[in-house]
């Protein structure tokens, strides 16, 4: 409402140079703007999470069968070099990660832009000082993935490779009750 109120009860400057303060839509209108705006934003967001969730889905069944096409020629010292429960994260966990990011990554991205790109655009037509004021602390945070990222792709690095071994145990667990099943089956 206030965003509405704010840009309909600016002054208009005449030609004469004189200006005149024009009259603020009613509360009425303002609240079925806003409504209406609010209606429209709820719908376009929906769309694209549908469709975000869409690409990511079809991007992570793409990925899975590129990934095991090229896993699959491969020689036997390298399935010996590499655990099996490191392929099988890298094939089902890691693709399902990407087609993740596709889905949530991408839409937080653009919704984001939309937000500070809508409410920038406001500001600065409101208040331009007040724009350039606001932007003082941001720049600081420009400067957080140069300090952070090591640290962020290290971290990421190990959940990985834990999340590789508890694969390769868990695979590891199922053989074997397998292997118990079938000698307590013939016994």
């Amino acid at each position: 409402l206030f965003v509405v109120y704010t840009i309909t009860s600016r002054t208009k400057s005449l030609r004469s140079g004189a200006e005149v303060k024009q009259k603020p839509l009613s509360v009425t209108t303002t609240a079925i703007w806003s409504a209406l705006l609010n209606a429209a934003d709820t719908w376009a967001r929906q769309e694209r999470m549908r469709r975000w969730q869409e690409l990511g889905l079809e991007t992570r069944q793409a990925l899975r069968p590129r990934v095991i096409s090229q896993i699959t020629p491969e020689d036997l010292a390298y399935f010996d070099a590499h655990s099996t429960g490191g392929l099988i994260n890298l094939i089902s966990e890691d693709t399902a990660n990407i087609g993740e990011f596709v889905t949530r990554g991408c839409e937080m991205a653009v919704d984001k832009s939309l937000t500070v790109c809508v409410a920038g655009g406001i500001l600065v037509y409101s208040s331009p000082r007040l724009a350039a004021l606001s932007c003082v602390p941001l720049l600081p945070l420009l400067a957080l993935p140069k300090f952070f990222g090591k640290r962020i792709s290290d971290a990421f690095a190990r959940r990985s490779e834990s999340s590789s071994r508890f694969s390769e145990a868990l695979g590891n667990s199922l053989a074997g009750i397998i292997d118990i099943k079938s000698f307590t089956a013939e016994g």
